[in-house]
């Protein structure tokens, strides 16, 4: 009897040990879930980023080859521009901050766009089988600026903070379309010009 429990309780241990392992080795891969994180400077967030006007956690660093752009949309005298921002990079492995510099002009609708891209391929799944070619997994959010120039904002009751900047996010086949309807004059910012 005693070698029987022994050798259950071994087995249980390997068990354990090799779910361990496998959960390390596939952790990279179910990168399916990660996001694009946005906030304004806190007194928890590092020196560096205090005097920026927003601060964005892509949660895609720890995912090998993942590379992030910050790009500036927006229109302004009626015309569209783009540029890249260059961010302040700050954090380690697990978790990095992008801070962005206020560098965007107090006219026009503008919208900061967080695209990341990571060399992880996945297919889509219908009943429970693969379809299509396999693709990189890519998200975008956008961080849309407010007619004072600042993030625009939204209650979150409950929430770690009263208020947080409103992140829209879209898939990568998407996102001219919603960055279409963000960039698109509303009722509230003519008015509030």
């Amino acid at each position: 009897m005693p070698n029987s429990r022994r050798s259950f309780l071994t087995s249980l241990g390997l068990i354990a040990a090799g779910c361990g392992c496998a959960a390390v080795l596939v952790a990279p891969v179910r990168a399916g879930g990660w996001g694009i994180f946005a906030d304004l400077p806190r007194a928890t967030h590092p020196d560096e980023l205090r005097e920026c006007a927003l601060v964005v956690h892509p949660d895609v660093y720890h995912v090998a080859g993942a590379k992030v752009s910050v790009t500036l949309e927006g229109i302004l005298d009626g015309k569209r521009v783009t540029r890249d921002l260059e961010p302040i990079i700050v954090g380690s492995w697990r978790h990095t901050y992008l801070g962005i510099r206020r560098d965007w002009p107090e006219e026009g609708r503008w919208v900061v766009s967080v695209a990341a891209t990571t060399d992880v391929f996945h297919r889509d799944h219908k009943n429970g089988r693969p379809v299509g070619e396999p693709k990189r997994l890519r998200t975008v959010a956008y961080v849309p600026i407010g007619p004072d120039g600042t993030p625009e904002m939204r209650e979150t009751p409950g929430g770690k903070y009263d208020r947080q900047p409103v992140v829209v996010r879209s898939s990568f086949e998407t996102r001219w379309t919603t960055l279409a309807g963000l960039l698109r004059p509303t009722d509230r910012a003519v008015a509030a010009r």
